[in-house]
């Protein structure tokens, strides 16, 4: 099992009130909510130190959100395939009980 749909079942937790699909869908955006607002804050930093004209002050946060912006695209680009493996995980875990 890959890393992102570890995280999912991580996040969508033991929550009887909604069925597999709707937790893992609520932990996927949870997950890309987070990853944007951190992304927003790098980003922040990276403009906020323009102002102080140090080079070392810009490479910093610059290397953070392109960190976090490759993150992102990658978890947009495998969140289908992540999110049914994480369905199936939760539905034969469930069964097994």
């Amino acid at each position: 099992m890959k890393t992102l749909p570890k995280l999912l079942i991580t996040l969508s937790g033991k929550n009887s009130k909604r069925n597999h699909k709707d937790q893992v869908n609520l932990s996927y955006q949870f997950l890309l909510a987070t990853l944007f607002l951190s992304l927003g804050a790098a980003t922040y930093l990276m403009v906020d130190s323009l102002s102080l004209a140090g080079a070392i002050k810009l490479m910093i946060p610059t290397l953070i959100a392109g960190y976090l912006l490759n993150v992102v695209v990658t978890v947009i680009k495998n969140g289908k395939e992540a999110k049914e493996e994480a369905i199936a995980f939760l539905g034969e875990s469930e069964s097994k009980l």
